[in-house]
């Protein structure tokens, strides 16, 4: 039986939507009553804060300061958070040399003071000793030491040609050749490694690879360089002014290329580039091999210092404050005590350099006649009683660490003193 559901509709009655505006009934504001430009002419001016005392402070960022002398200690901290405006040492006068040039140091926090010196110690890190570290050079693939031995290697360049080294490494690095067709290939690198086991011109070489070079992967030209740096030792002095022409290149250019090579290598490299006057290169690749935690050699760090002989303050503290590390690890000895002591800039360098050099009271001895006249150098700042104080402290503690006062450094700090009327003191010496 078929059941049948009747729907039944219903009529619907919709309200009228009306378009007329009700803007007459709406309720106006004052506000709304002004133009925009009264709106405007009513919002108060933005309160000034000039006047009320600053509580954030600009800190320089430890990390970027350029020093040679300084090791701080929790005494630092505490004289710093103490003083009247939390400068360093509590002297406002006291700079240091950072990336924006030379700016004073504000620690107003315990806290933040005690971050700062941790991190700012850290430029003093510990650096290993330069080990004679033997480069292992994979051999060849006979197939292509069989092909080379019948080529005639007197003409460096026809060499090249016919090998057709050049257009293979163009290939390899543009990805062109297959893994089954590098196996065969001579390419420059190849072809390097195997000129440089036999008799050749080696100028030639350097200069023809030096020109090639933009065809090479990082890694080859890691290897060319280190394997010519050991064919340079039976050299002559054009194969190594070509060779030093090549290291600048790279520097400029590709310098990871360089970064892998030996420690040892890379010291003489410094060596070789000072030498020749290249000092920024040089100076990179010493900021390379210190970064690594190595200790550069004695006479690659006196190569270097020697070219800053009559550099200015500023230069020194900028440029080798990397050197920082090697200061403290090395024996200090006389050139090493001259140049640190013209980096001092006042009398907290001059104390810190004492610091550094209270291992070595021969120095501090043979150098003290220097050391007085940095001091009366640096403390013309500050007034005649605080010169005083410094000048009396500064002599009892070169006593204190068993130095002989010369008669030319007796005879200085009493007419010093006599400058500064305290004939009591002078007449003590």
């Amino acid at each position: 039986m078929l059941r049948t559901r009747l729907l039944q509709t219903t009529k619907r009655t919709y309200s009228k939507f009306s378009f007329t505006s009700n803007e007459p009934q709406r309720h106006v504001f004052e506000q709304e009553k002004l133009t925009p430009e009264q709106n405007r002419a009513a919002i108060p001016t933005k309160p000034t804060f000039d006047s009320i005392p600053r509580r954030h402070l600009e800190i320089i960022n430890p990390e970027d300061v350029s020093d040679l002398v300084t090791e701080l200690t929790q005494d630092d901290v505490l004289v710093t958070v103490l003083s009247k405006q939390k400068y360093l040492y509590g002297d406002k006068n006291h700079i240091v040399y950072d990336k924006q040039g030379a700016r004073s140091v504000q620690l107003p926090f315990a806290n933040v003071g005690l971050s700062w010196v941790n991190l700012f110690n850290k430029q003093v890190g510990k650096l290993d000793e330069l080990k004679d570290e033997q480069t292992i050079y994979s051999s060849l693939p006979k197939s292509i030491v069989k092909k080379l031995d019948n080529v005639d290697t007197s003409d460096i360049k026809k060499v090249f040609e016919i090998t057709n080294a050049k257009e293979n490494s163009q290939m390899k690095v543009g990805g062109k050749l297959t893994p089954m067709e590098l196996l065969n290939c001579i390419t420059i690198e190849r072809l390097t490694l195997y000129l440089l086991d036999k008799p050749i011109n080696l100028s030639d070489l350097i200069t023809y690879v030096d020109e090639t070079s933009n065809y090479c992967t990082t890694k080859e030209l890691t290897i060319i360089l280190s394997k010519m740096f050991d064919a340079l030792a039976n050299s002559d002095k054009t194969a190594e002014s070509n060779f030093v022409k090549f290291i600048i290149k790279c520097i400029d250019t590709q310098f990871e290329s360089i970064k892998p090579l030996a420690s040892s290598q890379l010291d003489q490299l410094v060596h070789i580039l000072a030498k020749a006057g290249h000092i920024p290169q040089a100076l990179t690749i010493l900021r390379q091999l210190v970064e690594s935690k190595k200790c550069p050699s004695e006479q690659t760090l006196n190569e270097i210092l020697a070219h800053f002989k009559d550099s200015n303050q500023t230069d020194i503290i900028q440029q080798l404050g990397f050197l920082k590390s090697v200061f403290f690890a090395t024996k200090l000895t006389g050139n090493k005590f001259e140049l640190l002591l013209r980096s001092v800039q006042d009398i907290h360098d001059l104390n810190k350099l004492l610091v550094l050099a209270q291992s070595y009271p021969d120095i501090i001895e043979q150098y003290q006649t220097n050391l007085l006249s940095t001091l009366l150098a640096v403390n013309k700042q500050y007034p005649d009683h605080e010169r005083r104080l410094q000048l009396t402290q500064f002599i009892r503690n070169l006593k204190n660490k068993g130095v002989k006062l010369n008669g030319k450094f007796i005879e200085v700090s009493k007419h010093e003193y006599v400058n500064l009327g305290d004939n009591i003191n002078g007449n003590n010496l």
